[in-house]
């Protein structure tokens, strides 16, 4: 039973915690607020439910923007008396800076925090105790289409509606309006609900007469230099006022009742002129404009004042004028050569200065010289000749010569560089040494190492001949192709041969020695060596490959095992030879060791070999070196059965006296070093480290190592 009246009362407290307290919508006590500086406060209600809010809570209540929007909200209030007040009002000073139909007011607690619904929009409008002038009370006339502008003496809303004739005519964001259509104007400050307190006083809007002018001359004059110019309107009305105005600047006073205006053409007097009149109503109007040109001639050229002529080619004098109907003259030298109509061009073939002379025959007496032309033909010519960028003397088999740079110099002392396009109005001819190779154009191709020497390009025009400078050509030779046309015996020579060409060095050389020089493309080599030949010309050389020359017996003469032998010490090796008819053996010494085709060597050394074979005597030698790694034992078995107990070496090192040996454990220290090495070691396992196995041992002779190596005891 008391468990049960115990869930009875957590289900009660728990039911009694679920109301909490809710701020209610605020509920203005206004339908919308006119704020003026006299009265500023509008009261608001407000209102929760459930239960008090604690002690510590305080309620702002806020404002938002035109717009309705609280993310920039402005706080009203601070109330912190009102929290066990479920009903209040308050009073709220609304700023004179409101304009606006969507503003909105909520009220917020801080423990806990809540935020009320937002109140019902409503407007907001300061209205001033102000009186607004239109047009400072006066009445307005419009002239035709042109507007007048009606203003308010001050700006006191950001919006304002205007009427006319009594009815709504149209809106505006700022304090005036241009209109133009008659009628009655006032203006009303637009403050939404409030609107109708502040109204403009009413200006009256007249449309006067529209005004037109015409003029007495024609739209365009073209007028000679000093020629009277009289403009004037059609008709002059009494009280109207008129001034002249050309390109836009006036040029003469304003004149009542008279539009005349006279003046003198010149160059600062042409221009577009219009009239501008006024009536007394102060309406403007301007007329239609009239152009006013000079019937001067305005000449320039369109071609270069300088112009060359090369072989057949014309020189096209141009010129543009502002008239088609002048009489042209062309003069050379102050002759006339050619004369029409609008003759605005001319084909000069012949050097001189030519200008045109242009005149007016129909209208003004008036004749304008064009420019003078210079129209040249070279009178001396330069030729520059070159190589092509590859070309390297000597290195090159082959290479191009031709023509750089031709330039013409003027009479005026002025050079112009003649382009490819126009030599075809010359002739070219190619030089060596001075005389005509017969080739023409402006490129020679030098294909051959006889086209080396001193070239010279001709270039003849009109019959005149100009040279250039020369330019010395060095052609490169082939390389030499080097072969052994008979070989080296004991009877004859090698014959050794090259290519032939004409006029060419050859050097000989045997072992990077000069042998021979001169024009013979064969050499008789009657010695073995390496041969090669070095061909020159014009101080061009070319090498060729190296040619060996070896006696064709020695080449039969063969020796076994080969002519460098290893020789284990205290053993001994036969060395046979083949190939000759007669075998000599000899020491270093010269000593006759053998005349038979083997020889027993058991010391290393020089041994010399002497063939004889057909005649010939072919000296080799062998070389023999001891293999010490062959005859130095590396494992020994130190186990007393007699069988490899000691490091042994051959007899020959042992009767050496300047042979030392070392022996030295793993870690580099020596147990043995002596120069009478007896075969001895080890003596005894005994004194040998049951961990060491590894040795290293050294034979030094003279202070240098002949050999090292490794000893391994096996236990």
């Amino acid at each position: 039973m008391k468990k049960h009246y115990f869930a009875l009362i957590v289900l009660f407290l728990a039911a009694v915690n679920g109301y909490s307290q809710t701020l209610n919508q605020p509920v203005l006590n206004f339908s919308h607020a006119c704020i003026s500086d006299s009265f500023r406060n509008f009261e608001v209600a407000f209102s929760f439910s459930e239960k008090s809010f604690s002690s510590g809570n305080t309620f702002y209540i806020e404002l938002s923007d035109e717009q309705g929007d609280f993310s920039q909200a402005e706080v009203l209030a601070t109330l912190s008396d009102k929290n066990t007040s479920f009903e209040f009002t308050h009073s709220l000073e609304f700023a004179t800076t409101m304009a606006g139909s969507g503003y909105r007011i909520r009220i917020r607690s801080t423990v806990p925090a809540l935020t009320s619904e937002p109140s019902k929009p409503f407007d907001a409008y300061y209205v001033p105790s102000e009186y607004l002038v239109l047009n400072n009370y006066e009445t307005s006339s419009f002239c035709g289409s042109e507007p007048v502008l009606l203003e308010l003496d001050k700006d006191v809303a950001n919006r304002y509606i205007w009427f006319k004739d009594g009815a709504y005519y149209t809106e505006t964001e700022l304090p005036y309006l241009e209109v133009n259509t008659a009628g009655n104007y006032y203006a009303e400050p637009f403050y939404g609900a409030c609107s109708g307190s502040v109204v403009s006083n009413i200006v009256s809007v007249e449309a006067l007469d529209a005004m037109q002018v015409v003029l007495a001359i024609p739209s365009e004059i073209v007028a000679c230099s000093g020629q009277e110019i009289m403009l004037k309107a059609e008709n002059d009305q009494p009280g109207y006022t008129y001034q002249w105005f050309r390109n836009g600047q006036p040029v003469s006073a304003i004149q009542t009742s008279a539009s005349d205006y006279s003046f003198s053409a010149s160059g600062s007097t042409l221009g577009t002129y219009f009239l501008e009149v006024t009536n007394e109503f102060g309406c403007t109007i301007t007329s239609d404009p009239v152009m006013i040109s000079g019937n001067e001639i305005q000449v320039s050229t369109i071609a270069p004042l300088k112009s060359v002529l090369i072989g057949e080619a014309i020189a096209e004098l141009k010129i543009t004028t502002n008239r088609n109907d002048l009489e042209i003259s062309w003069f050379k030298n102050g002759a006339e050569v050619a004369k029409d109509i609008n003759l605005t061009q001319f084909a000069a073939i012949d050097e001189g200065q030519y200008h045109a002379v242009l005149k007016d025959v129909n209208g003004c007496a008036m004749e304008v010289y064009s420019p003078t032309f210079q129209v040249f033909e070279p009178v001396n010519f330069s030729a520059e000749i070159d190589f092509d960028g590859s070309y390297m003397a000597c290195d090159n088999t082959a290479a191009i010569l031709s023509l750089n740079q031709l330039t013409g110099s003027l009479s005026n002392g002025d050079e112009i560089s003649i382009g490819e396009d126009l030599y075809a109005n010359f002739d070219f001819s190619w030089l060596k040494e001075g005389v005509a190779t017969g080739i023409t154009g402006p490129v020679i191709q030098l294909d051959h190492y006889t086209a080396g020497g001193v070239y010279t390009l001709e270039v003849n025009y009109k019959g005149e001949s100009y040279f250039s400078v020369a330019k010395e050509a060095y052609i490169g030779l082939e390389k030499p192709n080097l072969y052994l046309e008979e070989v080296l015996t004991c009877s004859a020579p090698a014959m050794l041969r090259v290519d032939e060409y004409q006029d060419v060095i050859y050097n000989w050389y045997r072992d990077n020695e000069l042998v021979h020089s001169g024009m013979d493309a064969v050499y008789s080599a009657q010695a073995e060596g390496v041969y090669r030949v070095e061909m020159e010309y014009m101080g061009c050389l070319s090498v060729s490959e190296p040619v060996e020359v070896v006696p064709e017996a020695l080449n039969t003469i063969e020796i076994y095992p080969g002519e460098r032998i290893f020789l284990v010490p205290d053993k001994e090796l036969e060395v046979v030879a083949s190939g000759a008819d007669s075998y000599t053996w000899l020491n270093a010494e010269g000593d006759i060791l053998s005349q038979e085709a083997a020889l027993h060597i058991s010391e290393d050394g020089i041994y010399h070999l002497r063939a004889e074979s057909g005649g010939c005597v072919i000296e080799k030698t062998v070389e023999v070196n001891y293999d010490y790694v062959s005859a130095i034992p590396n494992v020994v078995t130190p186990n007393n059965d007699a069988i490899n107990d000691r490091w042994v070496l051959p007899g020959k090192f042992l009767e050496d006296p300047d042979l030392e040996v070392i022996i030295c454990d793993s870690y580099g220290q020596p147990v043995l070093r002596t120069k009478s090495y007896d075969n001895s070691w080890p003596q005894s396992m005994d004194q040998i480290p049951a961990q060491d196995s590894n040795y290293y041992y050294i034979l030094n002779k003279g202070g240098k190592s002949v050999q090292k190596g490794v000893i391994t005891l096996l236990r």
